[in-house]
């Protein structure tokens, strides 16, 4: 993994990003989304309009996410050089875009197009260098880009991954609780997944949350509990490389973890709450569809207790003998690498670059009033 930032760089007439070997008297653009806004709705982000690229902002944005994905293939096919020779390999790339500028429909249009030219450019295997003349020219054409529709959506920020999810074949229409978990948040997302008639919406969403509750919170939590504790022994025992930790070790973070399990139980509650509130007016078809809700886990801060248990509480509670499964997603045998957690529930490759898009604008897809 690595960190890219959203910097272009430009002199004369060519385009360079933290990729390449940037001359050192190159001038810098950032803030490339605030600079895209500011060209579609300027009152909304004038602080960002003292633009001087050889290129208009929209070809340089979708340059440079095309720039991204190509590298992003190319670095794949040296890991796993026979990636897309089996009819099981695919690869997804989340890409978020903070939403606070981005919720105006002119806004989302410009992002999405950008995206559809990038994808485009990058060929069919997502590899080849994308060539400015060329994202000019389906930027200036959008019907050359209505092919990519196919594969490029937009999702809630909290529901990303479930990209990785609804497009994979072993996905099955139900009831879902989503809980993506990070170093910092828990993104939580139900959702309900129906048969795709291609008369209704077959994906709706109930409730999302970003819930403060993290795995790094449970070595914090740890170390505050008993200030003798260092962060590094902590750390160091949640991911399961202490053999013989101290009972004072054991005891702080067997606190921490219940702390973050109430914390985490509390907001799923909620979100159930919320979703039975939507979900049907006949109380019967509401139970049953509760009662048989799947689950899937995601993210690299996952570990059984306390996100699963948390996750599982309000079944508990509610005495149902019914446990809810567990959705994991296929691994393709040629992605399988020496050294990854077998026990790692959700298992894909995935790629997050770091942008967003407005919800309201998901096409195919229903959010119940």
């Amino acid at each position: 993994s690595c960190f890219l930032p959203s910097v272009v760089y430009y002199e004369g007439d060519r385009l360079f990003t933290a990729l390449d070997d940037v001359p050192s008297s190159a001038s810098r653009l950032d803030y490339l989304k605030m600079r895209l806004v500011a060209e579609v709705e300027r009152s909304r982000a004038e602080a960002w309009t003292d633009y001087a690229a050889p290129y208009p902002i929209q070809v340089v944005v979708s340059w440079y996410l095309a720039r991204v994905l190509a590298a992003v293939g190319t670095r794949m096919r040296e890991i796993w050089p026979n990636y897309g020779q089996h009819p099981e390999d695919y690869c997804f790339v989340n890409i978020c875009v903070p939403i606070a500028y981005a919720d105006g429909a002119p806004v989302e249009s410009e992002l999405m197009a950008a995206l559809y030219a990038a994808r485009t450019a990058v060929g069919p295997v997502g590899t080849e260098a994308p060539a400015l003349c060329e994202i000019a020219r389906l930027l200036s054409d959008r019907a050359a880009t209505v092919g990519t529709v196919d594969y490029c959506y937009s999702y809630p920020e909290t529901s990303s991954n479930l990209q990785s999810y609804l497009k994979s074949r072993s996905r099955k229409p139900g009831l879902y609780v989503l809980l993506d978990v990070g170093a910092g948040t828990v993104d939580l997302t139900f959702f309900q997944l129906l048969e795709d008639t291609g008369n209704d919406a077959p994906l709706r969403y109930y409730h999302a949350a970003v819930l403060d509750a993290g795995s790094s919170r449970l070595e914090l939590l740890t170390v505050e509990i008993d200030k003798r504790i260092q962060l590094l022994d902590a750390r160091n025992y949640k991911e399961g490389r202490y053999a013989n930790p101290s009972s004072d070790l054991v005891a702080a973070f067997a606190a921490a973890q219940k702390q973050v399990h109430d914390e985490v139980g509390c907001g799923v509650g909620q979100g159930v709450i919320v979703t039975e509130a939507k979900l049907h007016s006949d109380r019967r078809r509401q139970l049953e569809l509760m009662k048989n809700i799947r689950l899937i886990f995601s993210g690299g801060g996952f570990i059984e207790h306390p996100y699963e248990r948390a996750t599982r509480f309000f079944q508990e509670k509610r005495q149902w003998i019914h446990r809810a499964p567990v959705e994991r997603m296929p691994e393709p045998a040629d992605l399988e690498q020496k050294g990854l957690d077998e026990q790692v529930p959700f298992r894909r490759l995935s790629v997050a670059y770091g942008l967003s898009f407005p919800r309201y604008a998901l096409e195919n897809h229903r959010f119940p009033s």
